[in-house]
C-alpha cells in the first residue's frame, strides 16, 4: 500500500533540494503541483506554514540572483515550472480576495450619495458634502477615517478647511455603481414591458 505524502512533505522535500543543491526530480515537481493546485484549498492552508513561506523566500532568491543560470537547462526548467506555479496560485487568490473587496465595497456603497457628490463637485469642503449626505461633520470624520473610503476619496487641507476628491479606485468603483444600477433598471424594463399600440 502506498504511502499518502502531504504537501507540507512535498514542501520539505524541495527546500531541501534547493539548500543543499540536490536535483529536483520531475517527480516531486509533479507531486507538489498535483496536490498544489489540485486538492481544494490546500494552497490557502499550504500558505499559512513555514515551510512554505520558507521555500517561496528561497525560490525569490534563486530568481533574483539569478541562481538558475548556474544550473542544467533540465533543473532551470524544473524549477521555472514550479516559480510559475507558486506565481499562479497566488495570482489567483489575489483574483478572488479582490473580487470579494469590490462585492463587498459595491454592497457597502449601493444606496450611498457620497460618491456621486464628490465627483460631481471636486473638491467640495467636508462641512459642505456632510450636509450634502445629510450627517454630521464629525460622523462624516470617522467615515472618511474608515480604512475602506481612504484609497476611494482622497482629502487635501487647503487652509482651514477639508477638501475632497474622488480617488482612481473610487472612479472605478463609481463606474461599477453605474453598470449595477443600469443593470437593476434593464431588470425592472423586462418585468414591466412598454406596451405599444394600446
Amino acid at each position: 500500500m502506498k504511502k499518502h505524502i502531504t504537501l507540507d512533505r512535498i514542501i520539505d522535500d524541495i527546500s531541501t533540494c534547493m539548500a543543499f543543491k540536490k536535483e529536483l526530480t520531475q517527480e516531486l515537481l509533479f507531486s507538489f503541483m498535483k496536490k498544489f493546485i489540485a486538492d481544494n484549498g490546500s494552497f490557502f492552508d499550504a500558505k499559512k506554514t513555514k515551510s512554505y513561506k520558507a521555500m517561496r523566500s528561497r525560490l525569490n532568491e534563486l530568481w533574483q540572483y539569478r541562481e538558475w543560470e548556474d544550473m542544467s537547462s533540465e533543473q532551470a526548467f524544473l524549477y521555472g515550472q514550479l516559480f510559475g506555479c507558486v506565481r499562479l496560485c497566488e495570482y489567483r487568490e489575489q483574483s478572488h480576495q479582490d473580487i470579494a473587496w469590490t462585492n463587498y465595497l459595491l454592497s457597502k456603497y449601493e444606496d450611498s450619495k457620497l460618491f456621486y457628490i464628490v465627483k460631481r463637485n471636486p473638491g467640495i469642503r467636508h462641512k459642505d458634502l456632510a450636509q450634502e449626505i445629510g450627517l454630521t461633520a464629525g460622523r462624516l470624520s470617522q467615515m472618511m477615517d474608515e480604512e475602506d473610503t481612504k484609497d476611494l476619496i482622497v482629502s487635501r487641507v487647503m487652509g482651514r478647511e477639508k477638501h475632497y476628491f474622488l480617488g482612481a479606485k473610487g472612479e472605478e468603483l463609481l463606474q461599477k455603481l453605474e453598470a449595477q444600477k443600469r443593470e437593476a433598471e434593464k431588470g425592472k424594463d423586462s418585468l414591466f414591458p412598454i406596451r405599444r399600440g394600446i
